[in-house]
């Protein structure tokens, strides 16, 4: 069977790993959605492709992607402003 794979060569998994690897916002509170995010990614990786599955991993993926703070500063706001 064919492994889908995305522009860089990899497959959903491995996509779903990487962006893990980078995603330091997550929480305890994600797990659930991690780990189907994971089931999700391994169902495109050996089976059919199937547009709802898809868009079951989009929606997944855009919900922990939301979940990233726009701006981590790195001081305070009052801080900088005193120091200024």
């Amino acid at each position: 069977m064919h492994t889908p794979d995305t522009s860089e060569g990899l497959t959903y998994s491995e996509s779903v790993d990487r962006f893990l690897a980078t995603a330091s916002w997550l929480t305890d509170e994600d797990l659930p959605a991690v780990t189907a995010l994971k089931m999700i990614a391994l169902e495109l990786d050996t089976g059919a492709f199937q547009a709802a599955i898809v868009s079951q991993f989009g929606l997944h993926y855009r919900a922990l992607l939301k979940r990233k703070p726009a701006v981590v500063p790195t001081q305070d706001p009052l801080e900088a402003l005193l120091d200024g």
